[in-house]
């Protein structure tokens, strides 16, 4: 670290100065430390606190003491494991995922199609093996047969990468000479963010465009109904004082026009009139935008809800 730009020399020495004091401030705030020991969050805290003090100041002292003495052979491995462990302090963004719930949705939606997810990737590797088994035999002897199946599992290979992911072949394979291991990795990548993240992200999109468009069709059949009201209302000059009585209600209802539109909403309109009597009980005079909503709560593709059988029993 002591090798790099200054800029990230200071940022990283304040960062872990930071995480101690938050630690130790966290650990303060206990007055039994028993108690703090059950802790969970504050457990993985130490554990973090304790991989970046051991990162940042530790291996960096040992690192910078052996190139002062010259003795700069130092394990490139262990230096590597050491600085892998720098993504654990990823996982602290997990305290943030209650914030972001939409987040969460998507995690446990991850979580809830793992058995989906393994279930086709057996297919997928039990279609690669009877194929490749196919290959194998019909091309042995010939020019592909010595250049994609070889073998069972070079041909298992070679259908993947040029069958299933036709476009990631020359990645994997470049991956692959170099270090087997990352060459694994690359392929557990491409499945997550191909067969999981990216076929979520389409299905969110394709729920998300049918709720807008079952909500867009449900504002234009209102704007409809709302339209076609206030032309009969005009027409028939029935409301006085912009208000509607029973009597200017039923006499709107036997309009045709009016039923059309109100049926159009999912509106029973026989029902609706023989609930006049129960809407202006005691003389109530209703304005439109009380009878719009009224026609809205009346729909019949609402779901029912607590006041709908409070209304019904004081209405029987």
């Amino acid at each position: 670290m002591w090798n790099s730009h200054w800029v990230f020399v200071v940022a990283e020495n304040l960062f872990c100065i930071y995480f101690c004091a938050e630690f130790v401030i966290h650990l303060c705030a206990y007055k039994s430390k028993v108690v703090a020991l059950q802790d969970r969050i504050l457990l993985f805290n130490c554990l973090l606190v304790c991989l970046n003090v051991f990162e940042v100041w530790v291996l960096s002292f040992v690192m910078l003491s052996r190139s002062t003495h010259g003795d700069v052979k130092i394990g490139t491995s262990v230096v590597r494991i050491a600085r892998l462990l720098r993504l654990v302090r990823a996982s602290r963004l997990a305290r943030l995922l209650p914030v972001m719930p939409e987040l969460m949705i998507m995690i446990r939606g991850m979580v809830a199609a793992t058995r989906s997810v393994i279930t086709t990737l057996v297919l997928l590797a039990i279609s690669l093996y009877c194929f490749s088994l196919c290959f194998r035999v019909l091309t042995y002897g010939t020019q592909v047969g010595e250049e994609y199946f070889q073998s069972v599992p070079e041909s298992m290979l070679s259908l993947l990468l040029h069958g299933v992911l036709p476009d990631m072949a020359p990645i994997v394979y470049n991956i692959s000479d170099e270090n087997p291991f990352c060459g694994i990795l690359i392929l557990i990548f491409i499945f997550m963010s191909t067969l999981v993240v990216l076929n979520m992200l389409v299905g969110v999109l394709v729920e998300m465009v049918s709720v807008v468009a079952a909500l867009e069709k449900e504002h234009l059949n209102a704007s409809f109904v709302r339209d076609s009201l206030t032309t009969v209302l005009q027409r028939a000059d029935v409301m006085e004082g912009n208000q509607l009585s029973q009597e200017e209600f039923q006499k709107l209802l036997v309009t045709p026009e009016a039923a059309r539109a109100v049926k159009a909403m999912g509106v029973d309109v026989v029902g609706l009139v023989d609930l006049s009597d129960y809407i202006f009980q005691g003389g109530r005079r209703l304005s439109f935008d009380d009878f719009f909503h009224l026609l809205l709560q009346l729909r019949g593709t609402n779901s029912v809800m607590v006041k709908d059988i409070v209304d019904m029993r004081k209405f029987v």
